[in-house]
């Protein structure tokens, strides 16, 4: 029975140091976190800020979706990479207190602090001022690379992420990864490349018959006008040539009777020149 005990009390003493051990670096991990956000804090001199309201392009809510606040705590926007997400602080002159819960690009790469006013009045009497500021509560540099993180696609949330990244190494970096395609999204995609190539081939395919019968309209067009044009010109030379011929003929047959008369006229003349030859004899016998 002692024995058993013993070995009872032994497993337990065991069991409760390995769970001791496997406890410190869960342990050690927070207290390195509140030690160096104890290190931020304190009096920062020569903060450079400027104020900004509802009106703007942000609009009436902050980077976590909420409401901007303009009573007892006032929100805030500036670079989490210098100032995180949470920061709070207060200005010494004014007393005000506000906390960092938004970010602007024109921020990025500063160490200014926008600070939010209620009314655009307010805005325009603070401008740009350089104040002392205390910081009351250091901000989570985890907490905001987890809200940055699924906004990574713009380039000054990205520069915000890699330098928060450097600072905690042990952290990574939370970038939201890309939708991976679903089946749907994919037969989708598939349809539509389908639809489209044969849309295509159809219009290639009317573009070609359109083509080919404009073609051969063209061509059977030029061949009835060319045929029509050579059967006009042959009718018309055969127009012109048949009055010719026909004046060249009557003219040939008016002018034939002419060699009759010339023949007739050289008989006439031939008989009337003989009877005088054949006189003149006799006479000159009859003288004799």
């Amino acid at each position: 029975m002692s024995k058993s005990l013993n070995a009872t009390v032994a497993l337990a003493a065991i069991c409760f140091l390995v769970g001791c051990a496997e406890q410190q670096p869960a342990i050690e991990k927070p207290l390195a976190a509140v030690e160096a956000a104890n290190s931020h804090l304190g009096r920062m001199p020569n903060v450079r800020t400027t104020a900004y309201t509802r009106k703007e392009e942000g609009g009436i809510r902050n980077a976590l979706g909420t409401y901007l606040s303009g009573r007892h705590v006032m929100s805030a926007a500036a670079d989490w990479s210098r100032f995180p997400l949470g920061t709070r602080f207060r200005i010494c002159s004014t007393r005000e207190e506000f906390i960092i819960d938004d970010y602007g690009t024109a921020l990025v790469g500063t160490n200014t602090i926008d600070l939010y006013k209620p009314t655009k009045l307010e805005m325009k009497r603070w401008g740009v001022r350089v104040v002392d500021i205390d910081v009351l509560q250091w901000g989570s540099e985890q907490k905001s690379v987890d809200v940055l993180g699924p906004r990574a696609k713009h380039p000054q949330v990205q520069s915000m992420l890699t330098a928060l990244h450097t600072k905690t190494p042990s952290t990574t970096v939370a970038v939201a990864p890309p939708p991976k395609p679903s089946a749907k999204s994919e037969k989708k995609v598939a349809s539509n490349k389908t639809k489209t190539s044969a849309k295509t081939d159809k219009k290639v395919a009317s573009s070609k018959t359109k083509a080919s019968a404009k073609s051969e309209k063209k061509v059977a067009s030029s061949k009835t006008k060319s045929a029509a044009k050579s059967e006009k010109e042959l009718a018309a030379t055969e127009a012109k040539s048949s009055p010719k011929s026909e004046k060249k003929v009557a003219s040939s047959k008016s002018k034939s009777p002419k060699p009759l008369k010339k023949v007739a006229s050289s008989a006439n003349r031939s008989s009337a020149k003989s009877p005088s030859k054949q006189a003149s004899p006799k006479n000159s016998a009859g003288v004799d």
